[in-house]
């Protein structure tokens, strides 16, 4: 009747709005599917996935995918998904949102008014940080301090071309500044 026979990566398990046979299906809502608080607050480009399916007979109804960076006093969309014909995967680039301490994310779905056949499901919920976070940590222990500077003035005073800051293969003042300036753009 419009739910998803099976879940999207194979677990046996997925958030389903109702599943049962018969006339089950969402009726009226929203129905809402909150995640706990995450900490993204040292992540610097985040990526949320998930698998999502949406069927809605009459095209009237939508669910919304949100994120909160406050513990869930205000929300953002994210995106919003109509009918499907089946699992679809989508992926949000986070780093665009203040990331937090306190980062929940929620998929909202309703039938409203009452009048189609209406049915959500998530799987495959992941939340996954890529970079290679800042350069100017050269002790790579991802605190940005006085030793990170000390390691920089080690690899220069020694004449290292891994000081070689600005790319031009001649060690100065220069790599200095752009080292320090790289320092500051990331503390």
């Amino acid at each position: 009747r419009g739910d998803p026979n099976a879940d999207f990566d194979g677990s046996g398990h997925c958030w389903v709005t109702d599943n049962g046979t018969g006339n089950f299906d969402l009726d009226g809502g929203p129905t809402i599917l909150t995640t706990s608080a995450f900490d993204l607050s040292a992540d610097a480009n985040p990526v949320l996935s998930y698998a999502w399916w949406f069927t809605n007979d009459d095209g009237d109804d939508m669910m919304t995918v949100e994120a909160s960076s406050d513990d869930g006093v205000t929300w953002t969309v994210l995106n919003v998904h109509t009918d499907t014909a089946g699992w679809q995967q989508a992926a949000v680039d986070l780093s665009g949102l203040t990331l937090t301490d306190t980062m929940r994310f929620r998929f909202v779905a309703a039938d409203q008014p009452n009048n189609s056949l209406t049915e959500a499901a998530i799987d495959a919920f992941r939340l996954e940080a890529y970079g290679c976070g800042c350069a100017a940590d050269l002790n790579g222990d991802t605190v940005l301090d006085i030793f990170d500077i000390l390691e920089f003035l080690g690899r220069f005073g020694n004449g290292d071309l891994g000081a070689d800051w600005n790319g031009d293969t001649i060690l100065d003042i220069f790599d200095v500044t752009a080292y320090l300036s790289d320092f500051d753009a990331c503390s």
